[in-house]
């Protein structure tokens, strides 16, 4: 968002609406949008301007494409890298010493574009050492200017069997998976969360 001569916002990419982002459980890589307050959808901004409104929708199928690596103006739903995998149970070497890193955690923005097309851009991806609640912060992603977000959630992936787990393709039920419950948001967070 820039601001004016008077300090005021102008332009930027605001959702204004609970977005009531559910599903991310059981055997499946789809989720839901449910907008709260007995709205049909969402309603948001990108540059200012209103976007055409996202219906609410069960089973919506979840991106393979991180948005964040896809920064041209006219982007697509497939355009983007692939997302980067979580990973599991690693020795970590740092300064002559060995640790055993639990797993790894990330956060995942969701948003939409000006088509109405659902996008997620992968924040990085971090050790997860020490799994007591609110140690390990996960760096938010930089969000293309096409690009509103209306909801995070952070991943982490500690199994003790597989060694990764990819967004997008592997299923939310993993054994060893565990989401955090999503917030929505409004405009990207001025912090960045911590793991519950």
């Amino acid at each position: 968002m820039t601001m004016n001569l008077n300090g005021a916002a102008v332009g930027g990419n605001l959702c204004l609406g609970k977005a009531g982002l559910t599903g991310l459980s059981g055997g499946a890589t789809t989720f839901t949008i449910a907008a709260a307050g007995g709205a049909t959808g969402l309603i948001y901004t990108i540059g200012g301007k209103y976007a055409p409104l996202k219906a609410n929708a069960a089973g919506i199928a979840t991106p393979v494409n991180d948005a964040g690596s896809a920064l041209a103006l006219n982007a697509t739903a497939a355009s983007g890298a692939a997302f980067r995998p979580l990973t599991t149970q690693q020795a970590i070497a740092s300064s002559g010493l060995t640790m055993v890193q639990a797993g790894s955690a990330c956060v995942f923005v969701f948003g939409l574009d000006a088509a109405g097309n659902v996008r997620v851009a992968q924040g990085k991806v971090v050790p997860y050492v020490d799994t007591s609640a609110l140690s390990t912060i996960c760096p938010l992603p930089v969000l293309p200017d096409w690009m509103t977000p209306f909801a995070y959630a952070v991943v982490k992936y500690t199994s003790a069997t597989a060694q990764s787990w990819t967004f997008g393709a592997g299923l939310w039920n993993v054994a060893g998976i565990t989401i955090d419950t999503p917030v929505d948001v409004m405009d990207v967070p001025a912090v960045d969360p911590i793991t519950a």
